[in-house]
């Protein structure tokens, strides 16, 4: 009787644990599948012809997905491609269709505007070229956007390493000709000065005998 009760429990158990971990394994597929879109797009009211105009693109990412301020996020559409006969061939073809920049960030939500609009001719052919609410944010390939400042020091050290290695290559050159230099400046100073043992050597060759008579 208790063998029987032990042997019930123990194949109770056994369910709740696989139970827990196909449960488990659910909620984490579910978690790496999710995605983020567009939800909304608003645009300001213009006053008079000068004021600027603003799309606000909302998406539905925000800190607790790790987004940040400044961050550049890629937004692309989904297409369904169908063949002649209505049959699918692939209906998870992503299109590029610009890039946005997240000027605001709350917990679930941020603000993003466009800074890079894709055209059709190096993203493909849409019915509507443009952002639209629907259009998967991907989360992913956000990158924060370099500062100019980034950029300006980037360049001053490649100017810098490049005048470094200018300095190396002439170094020689320069050492050469100041040697010259303090060698003429030298002979000008002291034209009678003492002479090289290849100086007297070309002397002496130069010397005539005197003839007598």
């Amino acid at each position: 009787m208790l063998a029987s009760l032990a042997g019930r429990a123990m194949f109770v158990v056994g369910i709740l644990i696989l139970f827990s971990l196909f449960t488990f394994q659910a909620i984490n597929a579910f978690a790496l599948e999710e995605e983020f879109h567009v939800v909304q797009v608003t645009k300001n009211f213009k006053l008079s012809e000068s004021d600027p105009s603003y799309h606000d693109y909302y998406i539905n990412a925000g800190q607790n997905q790790g987004m940040q301020k400044g961050m550049i996020v890629p937004v692309e559409r989904r297409l369904t491609v169908q063949d002649n006969f209505r049959k699918i061939v692939d209906d998870n073809v992503m299109i590029p269709v610009g890039k946005i920049e997240l000027i605001s960030v709350h917990e679930k939500v941020s603000i993003g505007r466009l800074i890079e609009k894709i055209p059709a001719k190096t993203g493909g052919v849409l019915e509507y070229q443009a952002i639209m609410t629907g259009d998967k944010v991907n989360v992913a390939r956000a990158e924060m956007k370099k500062s100019k400042s980034a950029d300006i020091h980037v360049e001053s050290e490649k100017v810098v390493e490049a005048s470094t290695d200018e300095l190396k290559l002439n170094s020689p050159m320069q050492d050469m000709e100041e040697r010259g230099g303090r060698e003429i400046s030298s002979v000008l100073r002291n034209p009678n000065g003492p002479k090289t043992g290849r100086a007297e050597s070309d002397e002496s060759e130069l010397e005539v005998p005197l003839l007598t008579q």
